[in-house]
């Protein structure tokens, strides 16, 4: 007769949070990358600046304190008319770009078929724990980026 696993260890383990050792997966961890032909503090301040219309926010947004300041800032600005249309490919080139860096791609990678990053997100914990009140406040596209190619 055969053996099998209990069904817990016969699946991929979860990323529970992007924090501790799984903290480089988050956008907000400060790794200087190149995107788009330009230096950023974080992929998240890439992708902030990038909903900006008009190039005094897209600085000033480059030039936050921290990714936690560049999103704020982002929520003060005019967007471009065509964000809702561009917003996952863009999210999908500046993790590409992150994920350049020799480095935190080997981190990656060591990762292995680990899954759930989209559930460690901060807005899918709390879009689980009902805040919003109820409503869906976005939706997180990392745990979707496809990594090859």
């Amino acid at each position: 007769m055969e053996r099998r696993l209990p069904a817990a260890l016969d699946r991929p383990r979860a990323i529970e949070r992007f924090a501790g050792e799984n903290r480089f997966l988050s956008n907000f961890f400060l790794k200087p990358l190149t995107w788009n032909g330009e230096r950023w503090p974080s992929a998240e301040h890439a992708y902030q600046a990038a909903k900006c219309r008009k190039p005094e926010h897209f600085q000033k947004i480059r030039n936050a304190p921290s990714p936690g300041a560049a999103k704020r800032w982002s929520r003060k600005v005019e967007m471009r008319v065509d964000w809702d249309r561009v917003k996952e490919d863009v999210m999908l080139s500046v993790v590409r770009a992150k994920f350049a860096d020799p480095w935190l791609r080997r981190r990656l990678l060591a990762t292995g078929d680990a899954r759930a990053p989209l559930a460690a997100s901060p807005m899918a914990r709390r879009r689980r724990r009902g805040a919003g009140g109820g409503k869906r406040v976005g939706r997180p596209i990392l745990g979707s980026v496809p990594w090859s190619g």
